[in-house]
């Protein structure tokens, strides 16, 4: 998704084949974060309390991209692309300190 990173808000609505794969892809990444932290989070909850906002925030947007609740305004899924992506090299490192502990 780092392709992303950079991209304007119009240029990123201008391609329809490449803000579609984006959009997959940010549901992959979320529900991959939402399934490991339902796993691990209860006996390392604090490892995920920073993170816990975050996940909260790209939990909406994965809904909003499963259930089509985008209606042409996809400013919440750019907007985190561009501010938020280093999101899940932090999700990334937190989870590799759980498997370390285990």
């Amino acid at each position: 998704m780092e392709k992303y990173v950079g991209l304007t808000y119009k240029k990123f609505l201008a391609d329809y084949k490449e803000r579609e794969l984006a959009l997959r892809h940010m549901q992959v990444a979320i529900s991959c974060c939402l399934d490991i932290a339902s796993r691990i989070a209860k006996k390392y909850r604090h490892m995920f309390e920073d993170l816990a906002d975050k996940l909260e925030e790209a939990k909406e947007i994965r809904t909003h991209i499963i259930f089509y609740y985008l209606d042409e305004d996809y400013s919440d899924v750019h907007k985190f692309i561009q501010k938020d992506l280093g999101y899940f090299d932090d999700y990334y490192q937190t989870v590799n300190e759980y498997l370390e502990e285990e």
